[in-house]
């Protein structure tokens, strides 16, 4: 069960990291 969080979590980050940088990309447009 607690591996299963600790996926999540991993995806959740790797997706909210990509955000960021998409944001990043606009803001210097």
């Amino acid at each position: 069960m607690s591996m299963n969080v600790i996926g999540g979590e991993e995806i959740l980050q790797l997706e909210l990291a990509a955000f960021i940088k998409l944001l990043s990309v606009w803001s210097e447009r």
